[in-house]
């Protein structure tokens, strides 16, 4: 029984020293992990990275009736449309509206509508 107790203790002291023994080398010389390097983040312009979609406005006086669209890239969707009866207003403003006339945003567009329109 005693040479199975001084057998465990031997067993039990060895590898207490074995895994101390292990951790202090392991601090001492550090773990050196092989470590591929990160590329740098590329940063890709907007115009670059992806075509936009520029939305535009066109006013057109066509047939006593005046239409509003939204043209994205060649694609172009009617939003809104009211008769007008054209001798009420000047023959050049008539005359630019045939022709159309192009906003970059919504509200302008809006607005000239309105002028006609009330």
């Amino acid at each position: 029984m005693v040479k199975n107790t001084l057998t465990v203790c031997a067993y039990v002291l060895l590898m207490t020293l074995f895994f101390f023994g292990g951790y202090t080398i392991g601090s001492v010389y550090g773990t050196q992990v092989p470590v591929s390097p990160t590329a740098e983040p590329q940063i890709i312009p907007a115009a670059a990275s992806e075509v936009k979609s520029v939305s535009k406005y066109e006013l057109i006086l066509s047939n006593s009736e005046l239409m509003l669209f939204k043209r994205v890239n060649e694609r172009r969707e009617l939003l809104y449309s009211h008769p007008i009866i054209e001798s009420l207003y000047p023959p050049d403003d008539i005359e630019e509206l045939k022709h159309g006339v192009d906003f970059d945003n919504l509200s302008d567009a809006q607005s000239l509508l309105e002028n006609f329109v009330s």
